[in-house]
């Protein structure tokens, strides 16, 4: 669900669902060929037990997501890494 292709077309970002009842993660691919990627696995270091999901990636390798992790403490929910 709500997947993003890196602006350079190497990387497939995606979450597994948007269901409550599920833990949202961000997982990653990357390109084989124009129809084909290889998946990776969950994005080490982003995921917890809350909510992540709309990932994004500017033209330097910041990656974004959102994520409600802490929202009752700061009311943040865009977090940002290099990838």
């Amino acid at each position: 669900m709500e997947p993003f292709l890196s602006r350079d077309g190497k990387y497939l970002f995606f979450n597994n669902s948007n269901d409550p009842r599920v833990n949202t993660n961000l997982h990653w691919a990357t390109r084989i060929d124009d129809l084909t990627f290889q998946y990776k696995g969950e994005i080490q270091g982003v995921n917890t037990n809350a909510l992540e999901g709309v990932p994004s990636m500017d033209r330097n390798s910041v990656f974004y997501f959102v994520s409600n992790r802490s929202y009752d403490q700061t009311a943040s929910t865009i977090y940002r890494a290099l990838f």
